[in-house]
């Protein structure tokens, strides 16, 4: 996925994926430039360093695997609404 938000994965955006992810049963993964993060930590993704036009490679597993992966697409394609 590629962010299209003007400033990355700030912090507003980080706390809208964790909390769109916590309530989830699914472990979800983000990648960007050799670095990992637990999707439900905003601190995490904010270590990212991923800012607009990065690449993120997200993974996801559980029971609710599918609407994790569904619902983080949705929050990215729409910029976290930004």
């Amino acid at each position: 996925m590629t962010l299209r938000n003007p400033q990355g994965l700030h912090a507003r955006p980080a706390a809208l994926l964790a909390t769109a992810v916590g309530d989830l049963d699914a472990e979800v993964r983000i990648s960007h430039g050799g670095r990992d993060a637990d999707a439900g930590s905003s601190l995490e993704l904010m270590a990212l360093g991923a800012g607009q036009g990065a690449e993120l490679e997200l993974s996801a597993s559980g029971p609710d695997a599918a609407t994790a992966l569904r619902v983080v697409g949705d929050l990215v394609a729409d910029g976290f609404g930004e």
